[in-house]
């Protein structure tokens, strides 16, 4: 990937942003808690949020930067395949054992043929159109959920908008 990419992969901007995404990802992880991330996390002028935490502040161990790369791109997804002023959600639960987060989006929704390939490297989806993108948010998103050894799960249909939830395993501090 990182051959690829110093090949010269489209936009070098693009390009530059990515390669330090990566770069990060092989970096040991700095575990902070959960509520910054959420309040950091912007996107967009043309469409809503909204933000569902059920009524708790969710509290978890996670590598905020690593959440951060991972809303950023499933966040930026839903804006970027959605229709201009439609609803993106994102809620996100901390139970007993887990934290999910989940992003929904009233967009362009995914081919069931396009889902079994969507954490690829490089892949887009057959409908992306003129969309400009380069197939790596996701790969990254699925990097970021395992090394938390979580999982992520994909709800889509074209024209019916996308729902992508990633649970993650609670991590408990070790006593001193």
């Amino acid at each position: 990937l990182k051959r690829q990419l110093q090949s010269g992969l489209g936009d070098p901007e693009q390009a530059n942003q990515i390669r330090e995404q990566i770069q990060f990802l092989e970096k040991p992880a700095t575990v902070l808690p959960l509520g910054p991330v959420i309040l950091r996390m912007g996107i967009g002028a043309r469409h809503r949020l909204e933000l569902d935490t059920g009524g708790t502040q969710p509290v978890a161990l996670l590598d905020a930067k690593l959440m951060g790369i991972l809303l950023n791109n499933l966040l930026s997804n839903a804006v970027k395949y959605s229709p201009a002023t439609t609803l993106v959600k994102l809620r996100v639960e901390a139970n007993t054992g887990q934290t999910e987060f989940e992003v929904r989006d009233e967009g362009i929704g995914i081919a069931p043929e396009d889902q079994a390939r969507l954490f690829q490297t490089f892949f887009r989806g057959g409908n992306v159109g003129n969309v400009p993108g380069t197939g790596l948010g996701l790969a990254i998103v699925q990097r970021a959920v395992d090394l938390h050894k979580g999982r992520i799960e994909v709800h889509s249909a074209p024209g019916q908008g996308t729902r992508m939830r990633v649970i993650i395993p609670t991590i408990k501090r070790q006593s001193a």
